[in-house]
């Protein structure tokens, strides 16, 4: 387990520690089943994406209701929103000069948006 992985899941367990409010401004707590997931995702990428140095995503808690994945690899970067309902994921691409917006995808593509990004 690479280090970054370990932050990961340190971050991940203090946003699922947020209660209502928690930016002052209404946010509401995680859902626990949505922290799981990514999670599992998390250690997923780890483990698919062993050979890519750095593969893990800075995250952030959104007062929308999400959590955000940011996925960097030289000048092109990946944004991931997860939404506490985790109805689907909405992701932005950034790879090759070129710019992909995508809205609404199934959660269980995240591997796939992933794997895109770095293939």
């Amino acid at each position: 387990m690479t280090e970054k992985l370990k932050n990961n899941l340190k971050k991940l367990n203090a946003i699922a520690e947020l209660k209502y409010n928690w930016d002052l401004h209404g946010a509401p707590e995680f859902n626990k089943k949505l922290i799981d997931f990514c999670k599992e995702q998390l250690l997923q990428i780890d483990e698919e994406f062993s050979n890519i140095e750095n593969v893990q995503p800075e995250i952030f808690p959104t007062n929308s209701e999400t959590i955000q994945l940011e996925f960097k690899n030289g000048s092109d970067w990946l944004e991931i929103e997860i939404p506490n309902d985790m109805s689907h994921i909405d992701y932005f691409m950034f790879k090759n000069n070129e710019e992909t917006e995508q809205s609404p995808s199934d959660i269980h593509e995240l591997l796939k948006v992933v794997e895109s990004f770095y293939g």
